[in-house]
């Protein structure tokens, strides 16, 4: 059943490339078929499964609004709003009138009969938005991308698929200053005082890295190893 997802996902691979395996919930950040760094990811849930795709990167945003999908408006942020009406000012969500419309006030709108798809949910920048200090963006037809997140708790824990889809990366810094590579002079103080001012600001990336997010459940190392990671989409 993997080898020819193998097959599949090594097609046009670059020198430099970010390898996501969902089931193991894992990702490494290779250069020239060495492994430069592993890390534990958080992945989609089993009603929210993360996609297999491939792609290259595109961007960093550093401060990112996150711009609400309407499916995680209806499910999460409206439920929650509902029970608690100041989830909204203590989250920092806003509420507009279309994405480039004027904002809007919650307390106005009648949620019981209001489509959730109606009205345009942004989080503002800081430590307290879902996608964390970063966020690594490249063209997909998912709408899914790789950031950071506030909580890093999840981590740890053994089985990780907690996400609406998109990929939260443990210790995500690293992987950024490695998409970089040094370019237009970006270093590590750079990094410090672009996520201090918590003011958005999207870096394009030249030629960036090879992106797979793959779903294998069994593969094999050059030491003769055979790894095997639970079918968790089925």
């Amino acid at each position: 059943e993997n080898l020819p997802r193998i097959e599949a996902y090594v097609q046009e691979l670059g020198d430099r490339a970010i390898l996501v395996n969902i089931p193991a919930t894992q990702l490494e950040t290779v250069e020239f078929g060495r492994v430069y760094s592993r890390h534990n990811i958080v992945v989609g849930k089993l009603e929210r499964p993360s996609p297999a795709l491939a792609s290259k990167v595109s961007d960093i945003n550093f401060n990112p609004y996150w711009k609400i999908p309407a499916s995680i408006v209806e499910r999460d942020i409206v439920p929650h709003y509902q029970e608690d009406p100041s989830y909204l000012d203590v989250n920092r969500i806003r509420v507009f009138d279309g994405v480039d419309g004027p904002e809007i006030d919650p307390l106005l709108i009648d949620w019981e009969t209001t489509p959730p798809d109606r009205y345009f949910f942004r989080q503002d920048p800081g430590d307290h938005n879902s996608l964390g200090l970063v966020k690594i963006n490249f063209p997909n037809e998912h709408m899914v991308y790789m950031h950071d997140t506030p909580h890093r708790e999840l981590f740890g824990r053994n089985v990780r698929f907690e996400s609406s889809g998109c990929i939260r990366i443990d210790e995500v810094r690293t992987v950024v200053n490695w998409v970089i590579n040094g370019q237009g002079g970006f270093d590590e103080t750079q990094y410090e005082m672009i996520t201090a001012s918590q003011e958005n600001y999207e870096l394009p990336i030249a030629d960036g890295p090879d992106i797979r997010f793959m779903y294998l459940t069994a593969w094999a190392t050059e030491d003769g190893r055979v790894n095997f990671r639970p079918d968790i989409y089925g």
